[in-house]
């Protein structure tokens, strides 16, 4: 289970999140005048790197997301396992009561 923990938390912290470069582009901005020269030509965009970084965040996304369920899964075990434990050492608080009981009389 640790050597989950420490897997799971390498691959988490590992995984850097890219950014567009906006700065840089071969043909200049088109906001900036450095795209066409024509005021009436229509300009497209290239939204490809845009799309495939939105696609890389989800998925780091939905990984930290199932990462999270996890712990909160073995959190709730652990809960679970205090309690039954709670139980069992009333049950043996009970025991020894009535053991002391009968070694007195």
């Amino acid at each position: 289970n640790l050597k989950q923990q420490k897997i799971r938390r390498e691959q988490f912290s590992a995984v850097p999140l890219s950014v567009p470069d906006f700065t840089s582009s071969q043909n200049g901005s088109v906001l900036r005048g450095g795209g066409t020269s024509d005021p009436g030509q229509s300009v497209a965009l290239n939204m490809d790197g845009l799309q495939a970084d939105r696609q890389a965040q989800m998925q780091v996304m939905n990984q930290e997301d199932a990462y999270i369920q996890e712990r909160a899964e073995a959190m709730q075990n652990i809960e679970q396992t205090i309690v039954e434990l709670g139980g069992i050492f009333k049950q043996l608080a009970v025991m020894v009561k009535e053991q002391e009981e009968q070694v007195i009389r």
